[in-house]
């Protein structure tokens, strides 16, 4: 959660329902991220519209010191900040002490500009009201402080749920000119005119309460003087305080000084170490990268000799498959080799993918087929030859015969 200190814009002269319309300006809008408040936050008018969306419902808080019924008898301090707590989902929320109450609703935020410091200023304005009836006294109070310009407030932002809760600003957190982007408004604290300002421009511009001229009779200037001289010697005490806050916050810081110069040479120590042992590991990579180069040349010269070798292997096998079949076909005339001529010319073109004896048996195949058909062949002849010789043996005997009859 951030905080941004502005100063109260307007409280009504009227108040309905029991509710008295305030109007608030949040803060002031900036052009660029190198103007920004004090606490370093510059605010960039498109993430602030869309934040402004969503401000519906924001509270309106008081930190009580004394919570009467009478301007006199009431008294604010601080936003009531305790630090940060986990809400029932586990995630990151700011915590308010028991002093914190909600004293009023912001019902919407819009922007807007207005005149501060005779310069026409873009802010972002906020209305809202106060529960008059459950805090009479702190209206009163309001009432009486906000023409002087003395009443101050302190717009809270946080971050949305689906960040976790964190706020997100564009380009990153910085101290100064860092520009929220993703964020909530959470509420407008009312502080007391002891807290300064971050935004200066933010101050009351006008306050709808008239009130008639009063005049101060003896008694009461006395009285006012004896407040002022009081309140001077308050101021001093505090300032001799804060001075010796101021000497001792000087001392530790001395203190750290001393620390931090120990721990810059520290530093450049074991800068010093680091850069030693960079070096080492550059040689080491570089010797490691030599001998990969060295493992690389030996390992393709392996390659290489083992792919020769394979080539000399795949021929020695092939011409061992032609010689195999040369042996085979041995036996064989040309003509009966024919038989498998086919099949010899695809075991030529591929030894091996084809087996020898698939040739050898079709060669026996063709060489038994030709037998087959030279057998019938001869039959066939036999078959017309035998009446012939069996007519030439007879008619010599016929004729053999007659001759010897006559």
């Amino acid at each position: 959660m951030e905080r941004f200190e502005t100063r109260l814009f307007e409280l009504s002269s009227e108040a309905r329902g029991g509710k008295r319309p305030i109007k608030m300006i949040l803060h002031r809008i900036m052009d660029s991220p190198d103007d920004y408040q004090d606490n370093g936050v510059s605010w960039n008018e498109e993430y602030v519209r869309e934040a402004a969306a969503r401000v519906d419902a924001a509270d309106i808080a008081v930190e009580y010191l004394s919570k009467g019924m009478t301007a006199e008898d009431t008294e604010i301090s601080g936003h009531g900040f305790a630090g940060e707590t986990l809400d029932a989902d586990g995630k990151p929320m700011p915590a308010f002490n028991a002093d914190s109450e909600v004293v009023g609703t912001i019902t919407k935020a819009y922007i807007t500009t207005v005149e501060l410091n005779g310069a026409p200023t873009k802010v972002l304005m906020a209305d809202g009201f106060i529960y008059e009836h459950r805090h009479p006294g702190l209206v009163a109070w309001l009432k009486e402080h906000v023409p002087n310009g003395e009443v101050m407030g302190s717009v809270e932002i946080v971050g949305c749920p689906e960040n976790n809760n964190e706020i997100v600003y564009a380009d990153g957190y910085k101290p100064k000119g860092r520009v929220p982007m993703r964020y909530e408004y959470a509420g407008y604290a009312i502080l007391s005119a002891s807290v300064e300002p971050a935004d200066k421009a933010c101050y009351v511009l006008e306050i709808n309460e008239n009130k008639g001229d009063e005049c101060m009779d003896e008694t009461k200037a006395r009285e006012f003087v004896d407040e002022i001289k009081q309140e001077i010697h308050a101021v001093l005490d505090e300032n001799t305080r804060l001075t010796a806050e101021i000497n001792e916050l000087n001392e530790q810081a001395d203190a750290k000084v001393a620390e931090l110069n120990e721990a810059n040479a520290q530093i450049a120590q074991l800068q010093q170490a680091l850069e030693q042992v960079k070096a080492e590991m550059q040689a080491k990579c570089a010797e490691f990268d030599e001998k990969c180069a060295e493992y690389d040349r030996e390992m393709d010269a392996l390659r290489a000799e083992r792919n020769t070798l394979q080539e000399a292997i795949a021929k020695y096998k092939v011409q061992e498959r032609l010689n195999s079949l040369n042996q085979a076909l041995a036996p064989f005339t040309v003509a009966e080799q024919n038989e498998a001529n086919e099949m010899i010319e695809a075991f030529k073109a591929d030894p091996m993918n084809h087996e020898i004896n698939e040739i050898t048996t079709a060669i026996l195949a063709g060489i038994g087929r030709r037998a087959k058909e030279a057998e019938k062949k001869a039959s066939e002849q036999n078959a017309k030859a035998e009446p012939e010789s069996i007519e030439s043996v007879v008619e010599p005997e016929k004729t053999l015969s007659s001759a010897s009859i006559f």
